[in-house]
C-alpha cells in the first residue's frame, strides 16, 4: 500500500513531505521543541501543541484550506490516515 501511495505522488519532494508528516519529524513546533530548536511545542496561538493532526485538521489559520480538503474528499471523515495513507 505504501509503495502505491508513494508512486502516486508527483515528485521526490512531495514523497519526502508525506514521510515527514507520517513520522512526525517535520518542521512543526512539537517536533522542533523535542530536538531543542524551539522553546515551546505550541502553535502560534499558544493553545494547542503544534502536531501534524492539529496543523492539518484543526488549525484555524488554514480553515479555508481545510474546508476545501473536505469538499474534495466528499465522503467520510477527514482523518490523518485518509490524508497521509490513502493514495
Amino acid at each position: 500500500m505504501r509503495s502505491k501511495l508513494y508512486n502516486s505522488l508527483p515528485n521526490r519532494n512531495t514523497v519526502a513531505t508525506v514521510i515527514q508528516l507520517r513520522t512526525g519529524h517535520c518542521r512543526l513546533n512539537k517536533y522542533l521543541h523535542s530536538i531543542g530548536i524551539r522553546y515551546s511545542p505550541y502553535c502560534e496561538g499558544g493553545y494547542e501543541k503544534e502536531t501534524m493532526e492539529h496543523y492539518l485538521l484543526e488549525y484555524n489559520k488554514y480553515k479555508d484550506q481545510g474546508k476545501q480538503m473536505r469538499l474534495e474528499l466528499r465522503k467520510g471523515r477527514m482523518t490523518i490516515g485518509r490524508l497521509l495513507e490513502d493514495p
